[in-house]
């Protein structure tokens, strides 16, 4: 497996770590530096940090999240209970890794099978010779891993292998190497027994199992080896089978799929805005579930309100300057997918009218 962290601070250099296939002794985690600035502007590796060396006899088992400014890259070594953060920062890949003994130990290299939540505070792995998962907190300050957490599983057979969590983080999917039994499980009941006990098979569509992975649109794309497409879950924060498991999500044109699907910091939720405040003179506030961007800039199709037309805030405010629909659109920048818009109508009411009639008097006389 493989894993881009981009270098904080700049705009051309690149990170990659690897882990070998079946976590073969002797070989390991290595990291290589891509600088985009070489060859002529195509992009390089650097020689100085070629296939610099982490560790020993890790697991295919490798994620990457954001902390802030600064990134982890985590795995697991085998026949150990070592998880393995490594920081990255603008100086580059801190080589001494924050080493946390979980209790559970890997006995087996085999397994692409550990997922990060997409605020990257929770982790989910299993082991391959296990059937049950293992839930972890994973401190974004210190690369600390805590809270160890094992849940059961109704699948035999010890061969759990695709993991990926929804986008809210709430719900948690995994399926099983080689076969398409998708269970869900709700992070949200707390402990082990109550999240063991909501497991739903969501789908169960046959041979060919494989990795799972979030996608930046929100939906969750699950491998089919040895078929020519992708099943899709397309709503994966529903609770149940009304997340919407659609069998041929996508069609690859006759292409084999296998085991894996491509490895990436997650952004979280699928882009969107909301907002509250619609009426005449009083201020509209704009509210994101943005993770992981570096920037936005809102345009409120607001010509009449001059400079305030525009806002580089992530939750802004604006007051219109007229009545009616205005068309707010959102451009954000992130280091993962790079620039993207969205835009939504929004619509404000004038301010009401009140007319109670004409002045009459009542018992006038008196």
């Amino acid at each position: 497996s493989s894993v881009i962290v981009p270098m904080p601070g700049s705009n051309d250099e690149y990170f990659i770590a690897t882990v070998d296939q079946g976590g073969a002794f002797g070989q390991g985690m290595y990291y290589s530096k891509v600088d985009m600035t070489l060859n002529g502007g195509n992009g390089d590796v650097d020689t100085a940090e070629k296939n610099v060396f982490l560790a020993d006899s890790v697991a295919e088992k490798l994620v990457a999240v954001r902390a802030g400014s600064k990134y982890w890259i985590i795995s697991h070594k085998v026949n150990s209970d070592e998880m393995l953060a490594y920081e990255v920062t603008g100086a580059g890949v801190n080589t001494t890794p924050v080493i946390t003994h979980t209790g559970h130990t890997n006995n087996n290299g085999f397994g692409y099978c550990m997922a990060a939540s997409p605020e990257g505070d929770r982790l989910a792995t299993s082991f391959f010779d296990q059937d049950s998962i293992f839930l972890y907190d994973f401190d974004l300050s210190t690369g600390v891993v805590t809270n160890t957490m094992k849940i059961g599983s109704s699948h035999s057979g010890g061969i759990l292998y695709g993991f990926s969590f929804s986008p809210s983080g709430n719900l948690l999917y995994c399926q099983p190497f080689g076969f398409c039994t998708v269970l869900q499980y709700d992070l949200t009941l707390g402990s082990a027994a109550a999240i063991t006990n909501s497991e739903t098979t969501v789908a169960n569509a046959g041979s060919g199992g494989g990795a799972l992975q979030l996608g930046p649109d929100g939906k969750l794309y699950i491998a089919r080896v040895n078929n020519s497409f992708l099943s899709v879950i397309n709503q994966p924060d529903v609770v149940g089978i009304g997340c919407d498991f659609d069998t041929i999500g996508v069609d690859l044109a006759n292409r084999n799929c296998v085991f894996g699907l491509p490895n990436f910091i997650k952004l979280g939720s699928a882009a969107s805005f909301t907002y509250e405040g619609e009426c005449e003179g009083g201020p509209t506030v704009c509210t994101t579930n943005l993770n992981n961007v570096d920037s936005v800039e809102w345009d409120f199709g607001d010509p009449g309100s001059g400079a305030s037309n525009s806002s580089t805030q992530f939750n802004p405010s604006h007051v219109f300057s007229d009545t009616g629909w205005f068309t707010v659109t959102l451009i954000y920048h992130s280091w993962a997918t790079g620039t993207d818009t969205i835009s939504d109508l929004v619509w404000i009411f004038p301010q009401p009218v009140l007319d109670l009639g004409p002045d009459t008097n009542i018992c006038g006389t008196n």
